[in-house]
């Protein structure tokens, strides 16, 4: 891999993994809610979830905005 953002809802939960993971090229980015994580629009190749999609508000709103952030 080029590099990895991971997103996370919980700063503290961010952190704890960041510190964890220690890998080079990973990128941390923390997001208020599911609905909008702040990225550029076309910047991953893929994307993933570990199951968090359960607490999202508009779930309909976050895979539009993954696709957002999906190149084509």
């Amino acid at each position: 891999y080029s590099h990895m953002t991971m997103a996370d809802t919980s700063p503290g939960l961010l952190r704890a993994t960041m510190d964890r993971l220690r890998m080079p090229k990973l990128e941390a980015c923390y997001a208020e809610r599911e609905e909008g994580l702040g990225l550029p629009p076309a910047s991953f190749d893929l994307a993933l979830s570990n199951l968090t999609l359960h607490w999202a508000n508009d779930l309909g709103g976050v895979f539009g905005h993954l696709r957002s952030l999906l190149r084509p």
